[in-house]
């Protein structure tokens, strides 16, 4: 199942039977689905870096299925990072993943209360994190990120990964580009810049009252 993913050849291995051979073998009580996602994930962690310990999904589509997440792993933690809904929106128009600006801003409203949702039934599984403050100060962020995780913070978490080489959607798709780069607030405000006033209306229409109550105003 895992090799015929459309991404499949962007993995850091194409060479599967390792795990299927380990998976044969588990104790019936354990045959479930959440056991197989995490073997398959850890699996690709010890090709791409040995010395991991746990895994994490970066998939913002998550937030549309977070109940269905949360049935079948009760105790995963929720990293939410919110950003100015006028730059998702422009950047979701500019990319294409979004033909219009009112689907685009009912995307990133939609998230917003999924997001909350599952803050309010898992509160100390919960954070969230400002996208600007972030990219603006981001060593206190990223030490805040790592005491939730109850990870060790590293010094060369603020840098470019050394090497992508094992990150292979970096690769295959060209707008992940930034991750190759330092940390930088250059696209902070670049919806409210780059949207036309028609545009900006819209979008306003749909994010208005939730831009304004996170502070977006």
């Amino acid at each position: 199942m895992f090799a015929l993913s459309q991404d499949a050849d962007s993995f850091p291995t194409l060479y599967w039977r390792p795990l299927y051979l380990e998976l044969l073998e588990t104790a019936d009580n354990k045959r479930s689905c959440d056991h197989i996602i995490d073997r398959w994930y850890m699996y690709l962690a010890s090709k791409a870096k040995p010395s991991a310990t746990r895994w994490g999904d970066k998939t913002p589509l998550n937030t549309f299925y977070l109940d269905k997440i949360s049935a079948l792993y009760p105790n995963a933690k929720y990293v939410h990072i919110v950003r100015d809904p006028y730059d998702v929106t422009a950047s979701y128009v500019k990319m294409g993943r979004y033909e219009n600006v009112e689907a685009a801003a009912r995307r990133w409203l939609t998230a917003i209360d999924q997001c909350r949702n599952i803050e309010k039934q898992k509160p100390l599984q919960y954070l969230e994190l400002r996208y600007e403050t972030l990219v603006r100060d981001p060593e206190p962020q990223i030490k805040c990120l790592c005491d939730f995780l109850g990870i060790q913070f590293l010094p060369d978490m603020l840098s470019p990964p050394a090497s992508v080489d094992a990150m292979g959607d970096i690769e295959a798709h060209s707008r992940y580009a930034e991750v190759k780069r330092p940390i930088s607030p250059d696209s902070v405000g670049k919806g409210r810049q780059t949207l036309s006033q028609s545009d900006f209306e819209r979008a306003e229409r749909i994010v208005g009252a939730r831009s304004a109550e996170l502070g977006y105003a």
